[in-house]
C-alpha cells in the first residue's frame, strides 16, 4: 500500500487490496463501546483516511498504530468520563488549545464572526458535562471534591440543588444521598489560543535566520533556512530526504510543540499541577498534527508527560458540535495568565498560515540592512503556491525569500537544493497547497475534496483578523523573563528549539501512515 504522495517505486507495507488502501480507521463512540446511552450517543464515528498523510517512508509499528488510534473522539470522551468517577486520582484537568487557522473554519461553517465562533467553540467545550441525576452519591466523596477544588481546578462546579435553592454540604442528611440535579460542569476546564506559541516560534526563527546569514560561507553554508513549523514537511525531510536538507531546517520548535511546553510546564506550575494531571488537546486544521503529537522532544518529556496528548481536527470538533444535544452558553477564550478580560483575537501576517516569511523578512531587512519594510510584496512564479519576495537596493538583491506550498513545489525546492543551484536565503515550506487554512482536517466535502466555496469564505474571515507583530506581545516578553529566565538563557534553547535526525537514525518523532 502506498499513499498518494509516495515517491517510492515500491512500498515495504504488506500488499493490500485497493479497498483496504482506501479504508479508514474507525473510531467507535464511547457510548457504543460502553453499551450506555451518553450525551453524545448520536456522534458519528470519526474517520482518518490514509491519503490524509503526506509523510511516507517507514511503515507504522503496532505501538505507533495504537498511539495514533488513541487521538480521536473516543479517547477524548474517555478522559471526560474518567472525571465523573469517584477515584479522583484518575481525574485530569482538560485543556484545549485552538490553532488560529481553525477558527475561520468554525466561523464560515456556522455563519458567525470569528469572535462569535471562538466563543461558541469555547462554550461548547466547557458545556460538556455528565449528569448525575438520580444517582446515589457518597457525601464524603462530594466533600473531598469540594476540598480538592481549593488547590486544584479539577471541579469547577459541583452543587446539589433542591428546587432553585443550593444547599450547603452541612445540610446533607446522611453519608449517601440521591442527587436530584447535580452535574460536574465545564468538563473542558480551559480553552486557549495557540497564537502566543506561534509568537515564540516566529521570534526564535527570526533570530536564527540572522545568525545563519551572518555566519554563512561557501565552506560551511548555513543558508538557505527552511521553516520547520509544518509537521508533514519536517517528517518528510527527516525520514526521506536527510542530508543535505535537514541541516537547513530551522531549529525553532513549531507552535504546537511550544504550546505543549507552555501548558504542561508553565501553566502547570502556575496551577500547582504535575504535567501528567493535565490532558492537553490541540484543535488543528490538518491530520499531520496528530503525527507531531507523538514527538517527545518537549520540555516536559523528562517528566514523563507528552506536550500534546491528543489532536482533534477542526472537522472532528465540528462534527461533535453538529451532532450533540448540549445546551451551549458562549464563553471567552482563556489565557495562560488567568486574565479575566477577554483579549482580542489576532493573527500573524500570512494569507493562510502563520506568516513566517513576512515576519522574518521584515526583521532581517531591519537587522541586517537597516531597511524598514512595510507591506511585503509577493511575486508568483511557477504557480500561486510558489511565490518570491526580494529586498533590493541600488540594483543589488540583498534578500531573496520564497514560499513553497504543496508537495510538487517542495519537490522542486529539494531538487534545486541538492543540485547546489539554490538562489534563496529562506523558504517557508508547507505541505498543504494553499497553506494551513486548506488543511485536510477542515473544509472538506463528503467525498473528501476541498469545499472551495467554504474555503474562500474562510480566507476572507482570516484576512479580517487584526495582525499583531510577535514583538508587540507584552505577554511573550513577560514569559521570556518569568518562564525562560531571559531571551538568551539555556532554558530558551531547551524549551523553544530542537534537533533533527536523518533517515535510519533514531529520532523522537515517529513516522506513521494511516
Amino acid at each position: 500500500m502506498k499513499c498518494e504522495h509516495c515517491t517510492r517505486k515500491e512500498c515495504s507495507k504488506k500488499t493490500k487490496t485497493d479497498d483496504q488502501e482506501n479504508a479508514s480507521v474507525d473510531v467507535p463512540s464511547p457510548a457504543r463501546e460502553n453499551g450506555e446511552k451518553g450525551e453524545f450517543h448520536k456522534l458519528a464515528d470519526a474517520k482518518i483516511f490514509l491519503s490524509d498523510c503526506l509523510a511516507c517512508d517507514s511503515c507504522v509499528s503496532a505501538e505507533e498504530g495504537i498511539q495514533v488510534s488513541q487521538q480521536n473522539a473516543k479517547n477524548f470522551f474517555q478522559v471526560l468520563n474518567l472525571n465523573k468517577k469517584c477515584d479522583t486520582s484518575k481525574h485530569r484537568v482538560l485543556a484545549v488549545s485552538v490553532c488560529p487557522q481553525s477558527l475561520p473554519y468554525f466561523a464560515a461553517k456556522f455563519s458567525l464572526s470569528v469572535t462569535d465562533a471562538s466563543r461558541r467553540l469555547c462554550g461548547f467545550l466547557k458545556s460538556l458535562e455528565f449528569n448525575f441525576q438520580g444517582h446515589r452519591i457518597d457525601k464524603n466523596f462530594l466533600e473531598s471534591l469540594v476540598e480538592r477544588k481549593r488547590t486544584m481546578p479539577l471541579i469547577h462546579a459541583c452543587v446539589l440543588q433542591v428546587g432553585s435553592e443550593e444547599e450547603n454540604l452541612s445540610c446533607l442528611p446522611s453519608k449517601s444521598f440521591c442527587c436530584s440535579s447535580m452535574a460536574f460542569k465545564r468538563r473542558v476546564h480551559y480553552v486557549f489560543d495557540t497564537t502566543i506559541a506561534a509568537d515564540f516560534s516566529i521570534l526564535e526563527s527570526q533570530k536564527e535566520f540572522v545568525r545563519r546569514f551572518r555566519r554563512h560561507n561557501e565552506e560551511e553554508p548555513a543558508l538557505p533556512m527552511l521553516t520547520s513549523a509544518c509537521p508533514g514537511w519536517v517528517r518528510y525531510a527527516e525520514r526521506v530526504l536527510g542530508h543535505p536538507v535537514t541541516p537547513h531546517l530551522c531549529t525553532a520548535k513549531s507552535p504546537q510543540q511550544i504550546m505543549g511546553s507552555l501548558v504542561k510546564d508553565y501553566f502547570a506550575r502556575r496551577q500547582n499541577l504535575s504535567p501528567d494531571k493535565i490532558f492537553h488537546v490541540i484543535v488543528a486544521p490538518c491530520y499531520d498534527k496528530k503525527l507531531e503529537a507523538l514527538q517527545e522532544d518537549i520540555l516536559t518529556a523528562s517528566r514523563g508527560s507528552r506536550g500534546t496528548d491528543c489532536v482533534l481536527t477542526s472537522g472532528e470538533i465540528a462534527q461533535m458540535m453538529e451532532q450533540s444535544d448540549v445546551s451551549v452558553r458562549e464563553a471567552a477564550l482563556d489565557t495562560l495568565f488567568g486574565d479575566v478580560k477577554e483579549e482580542e483575537l489576532r493573527r500573524h501576517d500570512g494569507a493562510g498560515s502563520d506568516g513566517y516569511l513576512a515576519h522574518i523578512f521584515r526583521h532581517a531587512a531591519k537587522e541586517l540592512f537597516n531597511e524598514d519594510v512595510g507591506e511585503v510584496t509577493y511575486r508568483a512564479l511557477r504557480n500561486k503556491d510558489f511565490q518570491e519576495v526580494t529586498l533590493e537596493k541600488s540594483g543589488e538583491v540583498l534578500l531573496r525569500f520564497a514560499a513553497a506550498y504543496g508537495f510538487r513545489n517542495i519537490q522542486n525546492v529539494v531538487l534545486k537544493l541538492k543540485k547546489g543551484k539554490f538562489p534563496y536565503h529562506f523558504v517557508e515550506v508547507l505541505a498543504c497547497a494553499g497553506g494551513c487554512l486548506n488543511g485536510r482536517g477542515q473544509a472538506q466535502t463528503a467525498d473528501g475534496r476541498t469545499d472551495k466555496a467554504l474555503l474562500q469564505k474562510m480566507k476572507g474571515i482570516y484576512a479580517d483578523i487584526p495582525v499583531q507583530l510577535p514583538e508587540a506581545s507584552t505577554h511573550v516578553q513577560e514569559l521570556y523573563q518569568e518562564w525562560l529566565d531571559g531571551t538568551d538563557s539555556p532554558r530558551v534553547q531547551e524549551a523553544l528549539h530542537t534537533a533533527y535526525q536523518g533517515p535510519g537514525q533514531p529520532a523522537d518523532s515517529r513516522d506513521i501512515k494511516w
